[in-house]
């Protein structure tokens, strides 16, 4: 994922300068660990060229200052909290062993539909009424478009 992500700036014609996709590197390892990340970098020749390594505190506070729209982690704390502060945030996952080989430069992403990409109305009748009413609410609200946002879907 870090090598294809900013292959994506080659994929967009801009007389912008500034680089559709940036990675940056924010960990809670300790700055003597991060040499060995940093060295890593060089290395593989990775398109990273900030980074911070936080001691152990959590990475959520130093989004703002590195100017982050996503943050991807695996630390479930840290994504919550950058939630809860109205900002993305997507825990990663390692895919199951026998999942297919992904092509090198491909990136797939997939979007919770309730909560991520529309509203969390039918989300949240699942979570506090359970499966039935859940299913009863999409089976009502079928037919017009969902509403972005939090938005209820349906009236």
């Amino acid at each position: 994922m870090v090598d294809a992500l900013p292959d994506l700036n080659q994929r967009v014609e801009s007389s912008d300068l500034s680089p559709l996709v940036e990675v940056k590197v924010v960990s809670r390892n300790s700055p003597d660990t991060g040499i060995r990340v940093l060295k890593t970098i060089r290395r593989d020749q990775l398109a990273i060229t900030r980074s911070a390594f936080t001691g152990g505190e959590s990475v959520a506070d130093y989004m703002d200052a590195f100017d982050v729209d996503l943050l991807l982690t695996n630390n479930v704390d840290d994504a919550q909290k950058e939630i809860d502060s109205r900002r993305a945030a997507a825990i990663l996952k390692a895919p199951p062993a026998n999942a297919p080989k992904i092509p090198k430069g491909q990136v797939r992403i997939a979007f919770d539909g309730d909560t991520v990409l529309f509203s969390d109305a039918s989300e949240l009748v699942y979570k506090t009424q359970g499966w039935m009413p859940f299913r009863r609410r999409k089976r009502h609200c079928s037919t017009p478009p969902c509403k972005r946002g939090p938005m209820p879907a349906c009236s």
